[in-house]
């Protein structure tokens, strides 16, 4: 055989191994982003929720039926198209470039292979955020959890040896974004002004350092975004704390709580409540801290913009 034949088989080869996991230098900007699903309840496993055996919560479980699409974020390139995967029965990567030209990946595990459902395949463009990428799986295919969404960002580009994990220890968590917050929290290249995004896509402007550490929030958290995508979100008033997974207590007041949406029964968020933690450990496994740091002081007219709920509590002999 010629050298140039053993050349152009070795070529073909490496070809080949890349269709299940491959990274592309060149793809369109990640210049708006969206929400993976367009309706659902976010679970009692949120992003650095302590689970067991000192292990965290690494991503965010999005509750919906089976066969509910699931989006892309963002514009990107898919890097991971697997079945099988354990804990995720099926998973998908897209790596993003933002604007200002760092990367991070999004991941999405418990996709359904029923059906004739079929994933994106590894070393698709993503550019149309309204198409599904995959759709919610079954029970029976991610191990027997109820049917949801695994939604996690990892910080920085495609890494072939990264396992996309759902559990983590504490020091591994700083590796991911919170996606909440990292889909809310926006700021314009180049510009010092940090907005959360509202209802209906509207801004707040977040007005101080002191209000951006009393939600809790992380600098690596915002979002960067062009300074033509902050303008295409209209201003409004009101605040900036107000969204789902917030701790707030009132100032005269011991108890903690924590805001939570739900839907009614046309699939539409109409209301937060707030549910009151009876105790510590039940305020700590939920991801607050010991100092309250993440912990927002409310007037008792905020507090009371939002229905009383569900108590949350944690007994470690239950």
């Amino acid at each position: 055989m010629s050298g140039s034949k053993i050349l152009k088989i070795l070529l073909a080869v490496a070809i080949f191994a890349t269709i299940g996991a491959t990274a592309v230098s060149a793809y369109a900007t990640a210049d708006s982003f969206r929400n993976p699903l367009d309706s659902y309840i976010s679970t009692e496993n949120r992003f650095g929720q302590y689970l067991w055996s000192s292990l965290y919560h690494a991503g965010e479980d999005l509750q919906a039926v089976p066969k509910t699409p699931v989006y892309p974020i963002a514009k990107g390139i898919v890097t991971v198209s697997k079945t099988g995967v354990t804990d995720y029965g099926q998973l998908l990567a897209i790596e993003h470039t933002l604007p200002d030209g760092s990367k991070m990946e999004s991941f999405y595990g418990h996709l359904s292979k029923r059906d004739g459902y079929k994933m994106v395949v590894a070393g698709t463009e993503i550019t149309d955020l309204t198409k599904p990428i995959g759709y919610i799986g079954y029970s029976d295919e991610n191990g027997g959890y109820g049917p949801h969404l695994h939604y996690g960002i990892v910080k920085g580009g495609y890494d072939k040896t990264w396992r996309y994990w759902g559990r983590v220890s504490l020091s591994e968590l700083s590796k991911y974004y919170k996606p909440s917050d990292y889909l809310n929290l926006i700021r314009a290249v180049n510009t010092p002004e940090v907005y959360r995004l509202a209802n209906l896509g509207s801004k707040v402007w977040v007005s101080s350092s002191n209000t951006f550490n009393s939600c809790g929030w992380r600098w690596d958290d915002i979002r960067p975004v062009s300074v033509a995508e902050r303008n295409s979100h209209s201003t409004s008033f009101g605040s900036p704390c107000f969204a789902a997974g917030t701790f707030i207590k009132r100032a005269n007041n011991p108890d903690i709580s924590l805001i939570k949406g739900y839907l009614d029964g046309s699939g539409t968020i109409q209301n937060r409540l707030r549910q009151r933690f009876t105790n510590w450990d039940a305020f700590i496994r939920a991801g607050g801290k010991a100092d309250l740091s993440n912990v927002r002081i409310v007037s008792d007219v905020e507090y009371n913009l939002h229905t009383q709920g569900k108590d949350l509590t944690y007994n470690a002999n239950s």
